[in-house]
């Protein structure tokens, strides 16, 4: 281990150390560098000079035996301990050695495993434990082979090194979140096993994991570092539903339906009635609101129904009669006809009053309904019986929805009225009353004069 060269390096520095000197007379009470800390490391505490140029300054207080510990695809490992020890009970397998070293009771002493440079790469440490319990060791390079030194003490102990292989885990997320550990490249050991949580941001959730393309839901999840991988976390929007319905009568803005939308979206909607039809109020999550447009924040699932209401009465439109009003004989029937609407819920019935005495009782009948197309228009028609001579018939149209508004026709509240004349009008008696008269009164004249009697 140690050499000689011009420029009188006898040692290899500490703690590697020099060479065995057989006639080296020093103690080992102390160890370090500069050999000034308490406890041995079987390097002697003061130097050995060779003479007055060579100096050898980490004399080793007993020479190393070198064991060739095994080779495994072409790598060897190599065991040194020195000469007062031994080793036995030797497994090797790649990447690790197990051997138990024997040494004198009392005594300390070197243990040194040649780690061939073959087997190290960046990514690579070491773990070296003693009879279960790790302890600190040194790694020491040079061109030919890399050393793994450390100090064992007295008796039989079971030496485990191990090569901790490193493999790199990358984290990658979606937008919406982020993760512990945050995003980036990290190296572990061979076999660790690595928490990784996912934290949305507000607004977002958590979906999945895709381990090395492989998806997985669990949150946080373990990654074990028996190779390199990527682990990239999935986010999604927070999203609710929003169901819209409504009753007969009317839809809404968006229409009836179920929609998606991201978490705190102000959704606004409208109730359209139809024709004939008014909004009367919504139900959302089951509670009544009559505010037309609705604002939602969908800060989660909501429903909402439209209820609307007929509170609209029909149309009438003005009647009309056969024989007209000026013209209705004596015990003449009359037939009146009207058109009625309604836009909403329907027509349920439309009724014919009549009084013949000014209003003060009415006569109702159910007016007919004629199949005669016009339309949004339906025509009905009923028939008033003939009154004698000289009654006055007054009359209005009531119309009902089936929702049960009504409507009333009645000329402004006065009434639609004709009068029931004789069978021969009146200009016509008092015209035929003057002939009659005109008649007498010449007759008369003529009877008044009297004709002269012959002699």
């Amino acid at each position: 281990m140690a050499w000689s060269d011009s420029t009188n390096s006898w040692d290899d520095g500490y703690p590697s150390g020099g060479n065995y000197w057989s006639d080296y007379e020093g103690i080992d009470l102390y160890k370090g560098p500069y050999q000034n800390q308490e406890g041995s490391d079987g390097i002697g505490d003061t130097f050995y000079y060779i003479n007055e140029q060579y100096i050898d300054r980490y004399p080793l207080m007993a020479p190393f035996n070198s064991f060739e510990a095994g080779t495994r695809n072409a790598t060897t490992f190599y065991v040194d301990i020195v000469s007062n020890s031994t080793i036995s009970d030797f497994h090797f397998a790649y990447g690790s050695i197990r051997f138990n070293v024997t040494g004198p009771d009392g005594s300390l002493g070197f243990c040194r495993v040649t780690v061939p440079k073959e087997l190290l790469n960046p990514k690579m440490g070491w773990k070296v434990t003693v009879e279960n319990q790790e302890i600190n060791y040194t790694l020491i390079s040079n061109q030919e082979n890399t050393y793994l030194y450390f100090i064992y003490r007295h008796s039989t102990k079971t030496v485990f090194i191990q090569a901790l292989i490193s493999y790199e885990l990358t984290i990658t997320t979606t937008e919406g979140g982020t993760t512990i550990p945050a995003p980036g490249t990290y190296t572990y050991v061979s076999g660790a096993t690595v928490s990784v949580t996912a934290i949305p941001n507000a607004g977002f959730s958590f979906k999945y994991w895709l381990l090395d393309s492989v998806k997985r839901t669990e949150n946080p999840t373990t990654v074990i570092m028996d190779s390199n991988h990527t682990l990239h976390a999935v986010f999604t929007q927070i999203t609710y539903q929003l169901s819209i319905t409504s009753t007969t009568g009317g839809t809404t803005n968006p229409a009836p339906g179920i929609y998606t939308y991201v978490n705190g979206t102000h959704v606004v909607i409208t109730a359209v009635p139809n024709n004939g039809f008014s909004f009367d109020y919504w139900l959302l999550d089951g509670v009544k609101t009559t505010q037309n447009p609705i604002t939602i924040n969908m800060n989660a699932n909501h429903t909402l129904e439209a209820h609307f209401i007929d509170n609209i009465p029909p149309e009438i439109s003005e009647p009309w009669q056969d024989p007209p009003a000026n013209n209705v004989q004596l015990f003449q029937n009359v037939t009146v006809w009207v058109n009625v609407t309604d836009y909403g819920t329907g027509i349920k019935n439309v009724t014919l009053w009549y009084s013949i005495n000014n209003g003060t009782t009415w006569t109702i009948q159910n007016m007919t309904e004629l199949p005669i197309p016009s339309g949004m228009w339906i025509t009905y028609k009923a028939t008033i019986r003939g009154y004698e001579n000289c009654t006055w018939i007054t009359y209005k149209i009531v119309a009902y929805d089936n929702a049960g508004n009504n409507a009333t026709k009645d000329n402004n509240g006065y009434g639609y009225k004709y009068h029931v004349i004789p069978e021969y009008p009146l200009t016509m008696l008092l015209t035929m009353l003057i002939l009659t008269t005109s008649i007498a009164t010449i007759l008369l004249k003529k009877k008044g004069k009297a004709k002269p009697q012959l002699p």
